[in-house]
């Protein structure tokens, strides 16, 4: 009897342990695109993209008003609510305004999602830019490159 206790009490303290810890989800990581534009202008159904890009971490590109760098990519918080921002890759994307060297925006963007740059979502001095939205296509982290879109 007092062994079925012991090992009643030992499969309820493993049932405990397991409720609390996040099972690490297989990720696929998406493959490299075929098509990037670099600064490259074009209207699709009403939406105006600048140009779209791959970089690695510590990459830059610029278009001679604002340079856009890759800080950091960001896994995924597999213990995170589904369907929370943390669940996603993201990317820690900064914009800095070439005329004065100062840092517009510095925000995480989610894979599959779009980040708007205004003042609202933190980046004050945006406007001057010519860039109000920045897609995040896709995000690689074994490869550590990022794909993403910016729109007017």
């Amino acid at each position: 009897m007092r062994l079925k206790s012991i090992a009643v009490v030992a499969m309820v303290l493993v049932i405990q342990e397991l409720a609390g810890c996040c099972i690490r989800q297989h990720r696929d990581e998406p493959l490299y695109p075929t098509n990037v534009s670099g600064w490259k202008t074009r209207n699709d159904r009403g939406v105006t993209a600048l140009g779209d890009f791959v970089l690695k971490k510590n990459e830059t590109i610029d278009n001679g008003k604002v340079q856009v760098k890759i800080l950091d990519l960001v896994a995924p918080d597999a213990c995170a609510e589904a369907g929370a921002f943390q669940r996603n890759a993201r990317a820690r994307i900064q914009f800095v305004s070439l005329t004065n060297q100062k840092v517009m925006c510095d925000d995480l963007f989610a894979e599959n999602g779009m980040g708007t740059l205004s003042a609202l979502g933190g980046c004050p001095s945006f406007s001057e830019s010519g860039i109000s939205v920045v897609y995040v296509s896709d995000i690689n982290l074994k490869e550590g490159w990022v794909f993403f879109e910016l729109r007017k």
